[in-house]
C-alpha cells in the first residue's frame, strides 16, 4: 500500500487511567508554579507602579530647566538694584548748619547670591 504525502499511517493506543493521572498532576504542579509566579509579578508590578508614582510626584516638584535662568536674571536685578541704592546717598534731611537733625543712615547691606553657571 503506497501513501500519499497528504497521508500517515496513525498507530497508537489510549493511555491508561494511570497515565492520565500522572499526566494530569504533573500539570497542575505546573500550574500551580505558573500562578504563583504570576503572583510574584503582579506584586513586583505594583511595588514598581508605586514607586513610579512617587517619583513623578518628586519630578513635578523640581525645578524646571528655566530655572536657573531666572535665578541669574533675579540675581543680576538684585545687584542693578543695590547699586543703585549706593549711587544715590540718602538727602540730608538736617535742619542745616547747626541743627539738630543728622543725615538718614545707609540702608542695609543686601548679601548677594552666588551665581549658578
Amino acid at each position: 500500500m503506497s501513501m500519499t504525502s497528504t497521508q500517515r499511517n496513525l498507530q497508537g493506543r489510549d493511555p491508561s487511567l494511570y497515565e492520565m493521572i500522572l499526566k494530569m498532576s504533573t500539570v497542575q504542579r505546573r500550574l500551580i508554579k505558573k500562578s504563583e509566579t504570576l503572583v510574584a509579578k503582579e506584586v513586583e508590578l505594583r511595588e514598581l507602579e508605586r514607586v513610579n508614582g512617587e517619583l513623578k510626584k518628586q519630578l513635578i516638584r523640581r525645578p524646571g530647566p528655566d530655572a536657573g535662568e531666572r535665578l541669574n536674571r533675579s540675581r543680576d536685578a538684585i545687584k542693578a538694584k543695590s547699586r543703585q541704592i549706593k549711587v544715590s546717598r540718602p538727602i540730608d534731611r538736617g535742619l542745616g548748619k547747626g541743627g539738630t537733625m543728622g543725615t538718614c543712615p545707609p540702608p542695609p547691606e543686601i548679601p548677594m547670591l552666588k551665581k549658578i553657571n
